[in-house]
C-alpha cells in the first residue's frame, strides 16, 4: 500500500514527506516572530491610562518630569503586512546533490510561509531564461497542486550560467512593486 501512494506522489510531494519535520519546527518559531499574540498587553509610558506603572512611579519620586510616562493602556498588536522573495540559482553549479538540497529548503520555506499566510514570491534564475529570470510563484498567488508542480519543474531546467546581478536587481525591483502595507 505504502509502495502504491508513493508512486502517486509528484516530486514535491515527496519533498514535503521528508521535511515535514522541519516545517512543523520553523513554523512554530516564525509563528512567535511573524504573528503577534491576540491578546492585549500593557504599553507604558503615557500621560493618562488605566493602571499606573510602578516603576515609573518611584522614578518619578526622584525626577518629577516623569510624571507624562506614569501610565499604562492595554494596546492591541497589529499584524504587519510582510513580502518574502524566494531566489533560487538555478545555474550549472547547482547540479546534483545541491539542487536536491536546495528544493528542499524551498519547500521547508514556502510551506512554512504558506501555513503563517505570509506573502511571498519564488524565482528562479539562469542564463537559460529569458530575461534570466523565471517566477515559479507570484505574491497573490496561493500554493495549489498547479504551484507546486511548477516549483518541481525547477529541479529539471537546463542549467546555464549565474546572472546573480540581474536576478537580484530583477527581484529587488518585484518587492517595491509589492510592498506591504506597513513596510
Amino acid at each position: 500500500f505504502e509502495k502504491k501512494l508513493e508512486a502517486g506522489m509528484s516530486e514535491y510531494d515527496k519533498a514535503y514527506k521528508e521535511v515535514k519535520p522541519l516545517i512543523d519546527d520553523l513554523y512554530r518559531q516564525l509563528l512567535k516572530i511573524f504573528i503577534p499574540e491576540r491578546h492585549p498587553r500593557w504599553k507604558s509610558g503615557y500621560p493618562s491610562g488605566s493602571r499606573i506603572d510602578l516603576e515609573k512611579a518611584m522614578q518619578y519620586e526622584a525626577e518629577r518630569s516623569k510624571y507624562t510616562e506614569l501610565w499604562e493602556r492595554k494596546s492591541i498588536p497589529r499584524k504587519i503586512d510582510y513580502r518574502f522573495s524566494l531566489l533560487i540559482d538555478l545555474s550549472g553549479s547547482m547540479r546534483g546533490e545541491k539542487i536536491e538540497q536546495t528544493f528542499k529548503g524551498l519547500v521547508v520555506l514556502a510551506e512554512t510561509l504558506n501555513r503563517l499566510d505570509l506573502k511571498y514570491e519564488i524565482i528562479g534564475f539562469t542564463t537559460t531564461f529569458s530575461n534570466n529570470v523565471k517566477l515559479y510563484k507570484e505574491f497573490k498567488e496561493k500554493l495549489s497542486k498547479e504551484t507546486r508542480d511548477r516549483v518541481s519543474s525547477m529541479r529539471r531546467v537546463k542549467m546555464g550560467n549565474t546572472p546573480t546581478s540581474s536576478a537580484t536587481r530583477f527581484t529587488s525591483e518585484r518587492l517595491e512593486e509589492n510592498k506591504g502595507k506597513h513596510n
